[in-house]
């Protein structure tokens, strides 16, 4: 986990001047100078735009977390991400989502991930190289009521499981290369859920699914109709053939 405060220098980047607006608001008061960039990430121009700004950063470490999958082409990302590692000044930590355990489709992900195509993404990474798999896990806690009872903090450290990381299907993929990458370690974080805050999503998306399920019946209907009246008009030039 990185604090943000023990950060002198912060470069934010996204091609969405919402989404920059919105991490500048949360970051810039806790660092000393936070810079925003819009850029597209798969624009050759602006990728040069970027390696000027790596180029002249000095020590660095580049945090590329669920970015890959949303750009049209990534290749010239990777190429660049690696080549600043081989230089010996930055470093990369990546994620991937592994769309074989969400099982659904997301439509603002333009290539699809699985464990093979991370496998095969991690060949164009240079050393020193850290591979590791992120899981989700669920538990619960017993507590004595009353005066006795505990107050669990916003974030409470927990031991990996048991069974070990191997025995987890994975949400995740993650890759470090640099020249950090020997300070990385084993983390396992637990927070509280608010369940009033899940059932409301879980209703919010129920919602939307009838809202689809309702156009999509209509669209069918229109095709519907629409098939009929190109028969009829099938049929009456065929007549005014004859």
């Amino acid at each position: 986990m990185v604090d943000a405060r023990s950060l002198e220098r912060v470069v934010l980047v996204d091609v969405d001047e919402h989404a920059l607006e919105g991490a500048r608001s949360a970051i810039a008061p806790a660092v000393d100078e936070c810079e925003a960039l819009r850029l597209d990430l798969s624009s050759q121009t602006d990728l040069e735009r970027l390696a000027g700004v790596l180029a002249g950063a000095g020590e660095t470490v580049v945090t590329c977390f669920e970015v890959i999958e949303h750009l049209a082409t990534y290749q010239h990302l990777i190429e660049l991400l690696a080549e600043s590692a081989r230089g010996g000044q930055v470093t990369c930590v990546l994620s991937l989502p592994n769309d074989a355990h969400f099982g659904v489709d997301n439509p603002f992900h333009l290539t699809k991930w699985s464990a093979a195509a991370f496998d095969e993404l991690v060949q164009f990474l240079p050393a020193p190289l850290v591979v590791a798999r992120q899981g989700a896990i669920a538990g619960s806690y017993i507590a004595a009521a009353g005066d006795g009872g505990i107050d669990l903090p916003g974030e409470t450290p927990v031991e990996a499981p048991a069974a070990g990381p191997e025995a987890l299907p994975p949400t995740h993929f993650l890759a470090a290369f640099g020249p950090l990458v020997g300070q990385l370690t084993n983390i396992a974080d637990s927070k509280p859920v608010d369940f009033g805050e899940r059932r409301v999503w879980e209703a919010q998306r129920e919602a939307d699914l009838e809202y689809y399920r309702t156009r999509l019946d209509e669209r069918e209907q229109d095709v519907a109709t629409l098939s009929e009246v190109i028969s009829e008009l099938r049929a009456k030039r065929s007549w005014l053939r004859r």
